[in-house]
């Protein structure tokens, strides 16, 4: 149980980690624009340093552990960066239907129990 626990603690911060990059990404972005004025500047200076701060450990010590999930944190950083708006309020409808679809095909359902029936089922069938 606590491996769990650690586990998902660990899938929440890598989570945060990306969010928190994807928000370090897009305001580099937002620099470019006439909004990008005195005091939205300064927060957003501010808040820049205090994100960099924050993930800089973090970030170096899991490309130091895998460097494989470092990269594909990246990958997906840069796809929600390359989304549209459009896109972006899509991406919910599109992972709940994802999530409701059996990846394993039609062999397992949803209770990982009710494949050894099927088997069963189909072995006596022959």
């Amino acid at each position: 149980m606590a491996k769990v626990l650690e586990f998902d603690r660990f899938r929440e911060a890598v989570k945060l980690l990306a969010l928190y990059q994807v928000t370090l990404e897009q305001m580099d972005m937002f620099r470019q624009t006439k909004m990008y004025r005195h005091t939205i500047k300064q927060r957003m200076q501010s808040l820049e340093k205090d994100i960099e701060q924050l993930i800089k450990n973090p970030v170096v010590q899991l490309d130091n552990t895998d460097f494989d999930i470092f990269q594909e944190i990246q990958m997906k950083v840069d796809t929600i960066l390359d989304l549209s708006i459009d896109e972006l309020t899509q991406l919910r409808v599109i992972v709940e239907k994802t999530r409701n679809t059996d990846p394993f095909g039609e062999h397992f359902d949803i209770n990982p129990n009710a494949a050894v029936h099927k088997n069963k089922d189909e072995d006596n069938a022959s």
